[in-house]
């Protein structure tokens, strides 16, 4: 195989139709001689023998014309890419087959990312060769990386601000505004699917006292510790929410009016047995009631908080139904 030299480059002119010093401002310029100008990397290779024809480099074409394979020249590889398109260019009879192929491609020998447009050529020995026009988009992704990048962080800051706004800072329960939210969900969704939904409103009894007589420190941890009983009392498709003060909220879907009620039960009887950091032993009331078909969500509430005022009224530590 011979190298592309001048005589070749005076040739390679002639098949253009041109003569070798005619239409260039310099006559010594030839359409190669252009080539070496452009501000891309061409290269030609010989598709049988991978051997590289031309590059538009003229130190590098020096060293590696006829003599190194493409894959050893442009990627340090010890046989040809998993990524290489020659197949995709030339037929069965290993001719070209009209296609042209873009895609990107990055370099590990140098570290950086060309976008490669490649077809396929019939030179005039009658060789089939891959041309590829290379073009370096290294700028181009960084700046998408950056891009991405920013983008990850901006949906990150809006997950954040999303959490702060739906949760209640001290407990990390849901707030009132997200459960109004999560409550007309579930309101919608027994109403179609005719499955009951029952609200429980709890209230730890005499909690000023705490705050009175322990401080706003130790009422805080209170309300934590409360939180964890009966975070540990609800299944997984529960909703537990910060209704205000000392006063929390429990959404029970697909679990009718007596079901909460043991709900209730069960998770007043744990609170009542615990020993709270310095406070001791605490109770709780509760007030239940069951969601029915097309009424507002503010009457499930009215009807549950009038039950628990009931409960307060009774003698505290106890669950009343509506």
């Amino acid at each position: 195989m011979k190298p592309i030299n001048s005589a070749g480059r005076i040739a390679a002119k002639a098949d253009m139709g041109m003569k070798p010093n005619q239409g260039s401002v310099n006559e010594k310029f030839t359409m190669l001689d252009i080539l070496e100008l452009a501000d891309f990397r061409v290269y030609v290779v010989d598709v049988l023998s991978h051997q590289v024809i031309y590059a538009n480099n003229k130190r590098q074409s020096q060293e590696v014309y006829g003599k190194a394979k493409c894959y050893q020249t442009y990627y340090q590889e010890d046989s040809p890419c998993l990524s290489c398109k020659m197949a995709e260019l030339v037929d069965a009879d290993g001719r070209p087959n009209g296609r042209i192929i873009t895609y990107e491609r990055f370099n590990e020998m140098e570290d950086h990312w060309y976008q490669l447009r490649e077809g396929a050529l019939i030179l005039p020995d009658g060789r089939t060769a891959l041309y590829s026009f290379a073009t370096d988009i290294g700028a181009i992704k960084a700046m998408q990386n950056n891009l991405a990048e920013a983008h990850a962080e901006l949906a990150l800051k809006s997950q954040i601000l999303e959490n702060l706004s739906a949760t209640d800072t001290l407990t990390g329960l849901f707030n009132r505004r997200k459960l109004d939210e999560i409550f007309l969900q579930e309101c919608e969704r027994a109403r179609r699917a005719h499955t009951p939904l029952t609200a429980i409103i709890a209230d730890i009894d005499k909690f000023k006292i705490v705050n009175d007589t322990y401080g706003h420190q130790v009422g805080d941890q209170l309300l934590i510790e409360v939180v964890r009983i009966i975070q540990q009392g609800v299944r997984k498709i529960d909703t537990v929410a910060r209704w205000g003060g000392e006063e929390f909220v429990i959404l029970c879907p697909a679990t009718n009016l007596t079901g909460a009620c043991s709900v209730a039960e069960n998770i007043r009887t744990a609170i009542e047995r615990y020993d709270f950091s310095l406070v001791g032993h605490k109770t709780c009331c509760f007030g239940v009631a069951e969601y029915r078909p097309d009424e507002a969500p503010e009457a499930v509430f009215k009807r549950a908080d009038n039950a628990l005022y009931r409960a307060k009224s009774g003698g505290r530590n106890q669950v009343c139904a509506e």
